[in-house]
């Protein structure tokens, strides 16, 4: 590669991890050509299944604190769009509501996130006559911010798009091909980094239902997301969810959609007058660590860059602006130390 010819650096996925990721690398690499290749983009990614609220996660063995500067990254970024005139076109809102508990251990990891979430405090004795007749132990409110991906990663796609980045539909077999026409490769493919070798990366099944209930304002979710109530931008509500590990399943189910209307008209009585809109499934990436890195590979006999960003389970939209972030500045280390390599060649 001659000093004249720009670097080209390829982006594999188009969910939320990677659309973000491509944008934020367009930021801190201005010079370069960067391109997502996906065989799938929205509205037909995992991420478009998401229901897109910043909550607490707990990953593996992903080091909470990670987590939590990630998620505060995301979220202070979604605050500041939600301050935009793009917010409605983007799908980011500011939704508040409780979160239910009757797991014990699991409402001390909730409380640990107070300092991430909006507002954050024990629900009062008002708030929840609402639930007459729910078991909970312990019940939290809170604000946080939403972001509905289906209107997000197009509308982040075309921001893009119009700062020069390029989109590929292709299914990539190998992330060693690439480097026959980039120069780097960030590997951001989610459930699809399992083809690509990461026999790491376990599907956790999520099926999910929108219902027109235009009245519903407010969020409710119980224990660790076992099912959640999501008013979105349209006048619809985000049903969930399974949790379903290791199955690869991706056709709505009846039995499950039973159970989640089950349990979500229990919570919330009047959403037995909703009508259901449309259904998914997505595969949530689990790892048991969060993939975010740099890898050197020899490609036929030269030495290359993978900067991998991926494993994020049910956390992808979360985490998706704090570890963009930290996956364009691998880059550009990345891009550094082989500029100073050839160099000295």
């Amino acid at each position: 590669m001659s000093a004249a010819e720009p670097l080209k650096i390829a982006v594999v996925g188009a969910g939320p991890s990677g659309v973000s990721t491509a944008f934020c690398i367009q930021e801190n690499v201005p010079d370069a050509i960067v391109t997502i290749i996906a065989d799938k983009f929205s509205p037909n990614t995992t991420g478009d299944c998401a229901a897109g609220m910043i909550v607490p996660h707990l990953l593996g063995t992903t080091p909470v604190e990670d987590i939590k500067r990630w998620q505060r990254t995301t979220m202070t970024y979604g605050i500041d769009l939600f301050r935009t005139e793009e917010a409605a076109e983007a799908g980011v809102q500011i939704i508040s509501g409780n979160w239910l508990w009757n797991q014990d251990t699991e409402s001390e990891t909730m409380a640990d996130y107070h300092d991430v979430l909006l507002g954050f405090r024990s629900a009062s004795v008002s708030e929840l006559l609402q639930y007459e007749g729910v078991e909970f132990q312990e019940a939290f409110t809170f604000s946080s911010i939403l972001i509905e991906c289906v209107k997000y990663l197009p509308w982040l796609t075309k921001k893009f798009v119009n700062k020069g980045g390029k989109t590929l539909q292709r299914k990539v077999e190998s992330l060693d091909e690439l480097f026959e026409d980039y120069d780097l490769v960030v590997n951001c493919s989610g459930i699809g980094a399992r083809g690509l070798g990461d026999d790491d990366v376990t599907p956790i099944r999520g099926q999910v239902m929108r219902v027109r209930a235009p009245w519903m304002k407010q969020f409710t979710v119980l224990n660790d997301g076992d099912f959640f109530i999501l008013p979105v931008t349209d006048g619809t509500v985000v049903l969930g969810a399974t949790h379903q590990w290791d199955n690869w399943n991706t056709e709505p189910n009846a039995e499950d959609r039973d159970r989640i209307l089950q349990n979500c008209h229990r919570l919330v009585p009047s959403l037995k007058a909703a009508p259901v809109v449309s259904e998914w499934v997505g595969l949530r990436p689990y790892r048991h660590c969060v993939r975010l890195e740099t890898e050197k590979r020899v490609v036929n006999g030269n030495q290359k860059m993978v900067v991998h960003n991926y494993g994020h389970g049910g956390a992808g939209v979360c985490l998706s602006w704090g570890c963009a972030l930290d996956a364009a500045e691998l880059v550009r280390k990345a891009l550094d130390e082989s500029l100073v390599n050839c160099n000295k060649e």
